[in-house]
């Protein structure tokens, strides 16, 4: 044992002599600092309205990212729904064109061949398409529009020069007989 507690446990009696005056404590409580409660309840509120402007953040944030997305896709779609009207109404037009070619009685060897090449080079446009970054998409895509305009320029120069020949040979008969 502790010669301190030793001695109050020897000397209780003598020490327990004083009372204290019955104001003493309410004094003391007093000139103590005092709990805030209101303290505690505006930090509490401060705490609660941090986190919400946080989760407020935080949802415009993944809102903002979401609908930026959203867009992009709206316009990929715009742009892909617009593409596809323009293959197909360019793909008539070639499809008519060869059509026609089928009428003339040439070797159209060569022709397939360019024909072929020129649609190997809008196959590898389209490809790139997926791939490359948005700014650089309206370019690609007027590039695969020129490689139709080529090949219905190339067809329609062969079926002209077939007509005018048909003229020619239609204007000699005419003057033989």
């Amino acid at each position: 044992m502790d010669p301190l507690e030793k001695y109050i446990k020897d000397h209780k009696a003598e020490l327990d002599v004083y009372d204290t005056p019955p104001l003493l404590w309410t004094k003391i409580e007093h000139s103590l600092p005092q709990r805030d409660d209101d303290r505690r309840i505006l930090y509490l509120i401060t705490r609660i309205a941090a986190v919400l402007v946080l989760v407020l953040v935080a949802g415009f944030g993944v809102g903002y990212f979401l609908g930026n997305k959203h867009n992009a896709n709206i316009k990929d779609t715009a742009m892909a729904t617009e593409l596809k009207q323009t293959e197909d109404y360019y793909k008539i037009q070639v499809s008519s064109r060869l059509q026609k070619m089928d009428a003339i009685p040439i070797d159209k060897t060569q022709l397939m061949t360019e024909l072929s090449e020129l649609e190997t080079t809008y196959e590898d446009l389209r490809n790139q398409l997926s791939v490359i970054p948005d700014s650089n998409k309206e370019f690609v895509i007027s590039k695969m529009i020129q490689n139709y305009q080529k090949r219905i320029m190339l067809l329609e120069i062969i079926l002209n020069k077939s007509a005018n020949q048909n003229k020619i040979y239609q204007n000699e008969e005419s003057i033989k007989i």
